[in-house]
């Protein structure tokens, strides 16, 4: 039900309303990986989760800058061509999209390949086989967005240039989703894994005597 939301997000006409679903439907990535349970599946789940944030904050951001009058209209098709109208904030927003679609090197597409992952060792299909389909669905969905932002039409969003300050911050978060994905290994292995269960960590546990035997 929950990736049932990015088929409603692609049918909207207007972004914000499109993010709302969005940032709703990307909830079931992490639970997907929380119901397999497996040490991948977690990795994934939490790698997703980070993502999130960052991609979340960065969508709901972008809406608040290309804010249109009257307030509260922010019409897809007003950001036809906006890449050539603002290359930089278009770029922000392929990123966040492409990581939504799980395109490398972006944060998302290491979380999903991880999902994947944990899901195939479990061979649980029944959820690895929506997975993969949303995957391909958001891809498509990425791929129609891309081309709407770099069309030949002139952008009607803005009126004038939109200054560099009110921009820096999703600059910092689009930086921060490619970041995490470059680096996506350091970060499972100093901040994810020591999150996960012990059994899932390349721990040893100390024998300990019990009833005269030695156990785990």
């Amino acid at each position: 039900g929950l990736l049932a939301c990015f088929g409603w997000a692609a049918r909207q006409k207007d972004f914000l309303h499109s993010v709302a679903f969005l940032s709703v439907a990307q909830v079931g990535f992490p639970l997907m990986g929380f119901l397999a349970g497996n040490k991948s599946a977690l990795t994934g789940s939490l790698m997703e989760l980070l993502n999130q944030i960052l991609v979340v904050m960065g969508l709901f951001t972008a809406v608040g800058i290309l804010s249109l009058k009257p307030a509260g209209a922010h019409p897809f098709s007003k950001l036809a061509g906006l890449g050539r109208h603002d290359f930089s904030l278009s770029l922000c927003l392929v990123i966040f999209s492409f990581s939504i679609a799980g395109v490398p090197p972006t944060a998302g597409s290491f979380g999903k390949f991880y999902l994947l992952q944990g899901l195939f060792e479990k061979k649980d299909w029944f959820l690895l086989v929506p997975l993969s389909a949303v995957l391909l669905f958001n891809l498509w969905t990425a791929g129609r967005f891309l081309f709407l932002l770099f069309e030949q039409r002139r952008a009607l969003s803005f009126h004038e240039p939109v200054s560099f300050s009110s921009k820096v911050p999703l600059f910092i978060l689009a930086l921060a989703v490619l970041l995490l994905g470059i680096f996506h290994q350091e970060i499972v292995h100093s901040f994810i894994e020591p999150a996960l269960p012990k059994a899932y960590q390349n721990i040893l546990l100390p024998n300990v005597p019990f009833l005269g035997h030695q156990v785990e």
